[in-house]
This record gives structure tokens, sequence and C-alpha cells, in this order.
């Protein structure tokens, strides 16, 4: 028989994982009887920079009985079900992959077969004719990612809430979500983490929150990290301590959606640093009034208990005298 093959795209992807559909079309058959089947095999060819001549690679091919036999490149993403190999129409077979990968930039073409039935019903091929190529190309452009911390008001004394913001942007990340991790450096470094950074509260992609490494039983509920916008955070800590004195940061990653609803890496960003410094010109103290008979008479003894805590440092006998004396 006479015909001529067509193939066109028919869903162009614009990012990674976009879809990606081709149709190829048998036009203009002649002197098609009914013994005559058309089957499809499906080719790709990657695209180099040089001259260099590429060998197309096989991707499906389907026998006279229209049984598809899979090659390499994508024997196993379509068994995963992310290429389908499809028969639209009588005269169209379709191509798609579901979630396009930057490896997939390339040239496609199709070659459609047409196969004769002998009288023993046995199906022998009579003719090939092969479309011309179609590429699958978009610009890839650096993701870019930017995080800027910012302090929501002047610092204070030990016992205030610290607050905080994480303002993130980015470039060519397509609907990207953000996860957000919040860093302490602390002046000094205990044997436990040498390198005097803490990981403290952290916000997934998904918006679950997960306390890292703030281990104080104390102060469990102390810290707290929220997402305020698409692209804001605030990170909140109360009754902050003269040991929570340090640089905190915001390091942010961007994700992307991948294949089969899950989320895939895109780039990483690192904020400015904001200090936490307690600037005292001396100690740092809490004073309370207890007693253990809140009730007394006329005449009876009250015992009144003056308790004293400082902050970050002990309390000796010279001390003492002026806090007392105070």
């Amino acid at each position: 028989p006479d015909y001529e093959v067509f193939l066109n795209v028919s869903k162009t992807p614009n990012f990674s994982d976009d879809p990606t559909e081709l149709n190829c079309r048998i036009a203009n058959a002649q002197d098609t009887e009914a013994n005559i089947r058309f089957t499809v095999s499906w080719y790709y060819r990657q695209r180099l920079r040089s001259d260099d001549v590429v060998r197309a690679e096989l991707m499906a091919i389907m026998d006279a009985d229209w049984t598809l036999q899979l090659g390499d490149r994508s024997r196993e993403r379509t068994q995963n079900g992310e290429i389908i190999f499809s028969k639209k129409a009588v005269d169209t077979f379709s191509f798609r992959i579901q979630w396009t990968s930057e490896n997939d930039r390339g040239d496609y073409f199709c070659v459609i077969s047409a196969w004769s039935r002998h009288r023993n019903n046995s199906w022998v091929k009579s003719k090939d004719v092969t479309s011309a190529s179609v590429s699958i190309f978009w610009a890839t452009q650096d993701y870019t990612l930017t995080v800027e911390a910012v302090k929501l008001k002047p610092f204070f004394v030990a016992g205030h809430t610290f607050e905080m913001t994480c303002k993130v942007s980015s470039k060519n990340i397509k609907t990207p979500r953000y996860s957000v991790l919040i860093t302490a450096e602390k002046p000094l470094a205990d044997q436990s983490n040498p390198n005097g950074t803490t990981r403290i509260i952290s916000l997934n992609q998904d918006s679950v929150v997960r306390l890292e490494d703030w281990t104080d039983q104390t102060r469990v509920d102390g810290v707290v990290l929220e997402k305020v916008q698409e692209n804001e955070f605030r990170y909140r800590m109360y009754q902050t301590q003269i040991s929570d004195a340090g640089l905190y940061r915001c390091v942010v990653t961007a994700w992307s959606p991948g294949g089969g609803g899950m989320w895939r890496e895109a780039v990483n960003g690192l904020s400015n640093p904001i200090q936490i410094d307690f600037q005292m010109s001396g100690p740092v103290f809490n004073v309370s009034v207890h007693s253990d008979n809140p009730t007394v008479y006329q005449g009876e003894v009250a015992d009144l208990w003056c308790i004293i805590t400082a902050e970050g440092m002990a309390l000796e006998q010279g001390i003492l005298s002026k806090l007392f004396y105070l």
C-alpha cells in the first residue's frame, strides 16, 4: 500500500516534569486491503552540540499481532506508568511521557510498518515508512533561590520573645514549595556539636513541623516555626536565655513537583545571620518572694523567702551581698 506518515506534538513541555505527547498518523493510505495491518515503532535520538552522528535508540516496537516490545530506554518507566504507548484511532498511534525529564530532550520519530496476511494466516512485513523527526527541547536556566532573614523587633533582655522572618524568592522553578530549617551558631561549641551549629526546628514542604536538636525539656514549646505566606515563614523563641545567644539563620530548600505526586529537590539557599546578643552592665537575675504559710495571725512569726536566680553565671558571695543590699 501507498501511504504517508506524519508526526506531530500535541503536548509540548516547557519545564521539567511537564507532560509530552506525540501522535504518529497514517495519511493518504491507498490500495489498503482488509488483510493489511499497520503497526508503529518509536525512536529517540539525543541532540549533541557537535556534528557527531548519534544512533537512534528504540523505545518500543509493535509486532504484527500488536504486541508491544519495549526498548531498554523506556522499559522501566513504561512498567511504572511513566510512559504510555497507545492507539488513539485506526490511523493514529500515541506516545506520552507523563513527567518529562531533562534527559528526555532530543529528537523523536516514528516508523509505520504495513503487514500483509498470507493464506496460512501468517503476517509478513511489506513496507516501512519513516516520519520526519520532531524536537522536544526547552531552554534550561539555573535555579535561583534568595533567602532573607529579618529581625522583627530590636533586641531586648533575657526572658523576652525573639522573632524573625524568612522571606524567600526563586526563579526558573515550576510551582515551587519551600521547606525551612532554623539553625543557630553558638559562640562556644560543645563536644556533641563541635562545629557550633545547632538544628533547632524545621518545617517541610507539606507544612509539617519537627523539632530537630532542640532538647531543652523545660522549654519543649519554647520555639515555633510557622508559614505566614507561600514565600514567608516566621520563627519565634519564647523566654530567651543567656545560653540562646548566637547567630540564627534560615536554611531553605525549594521543591518542584515530580513524577507520581512526589516532590523533587531543586535548590538550597542560606539566609543572612540574625544575632541574639545580650548586652549587660551587670548580672541578669530574677527575684521572687515565697512563704510556706501565706495566712498568719497577729503576733505569729511569718517566714518569707527571697529567692534569687541568676542567668548564665554562678552566684558568688560578693554578688549575693550586692543583691541583698539592693
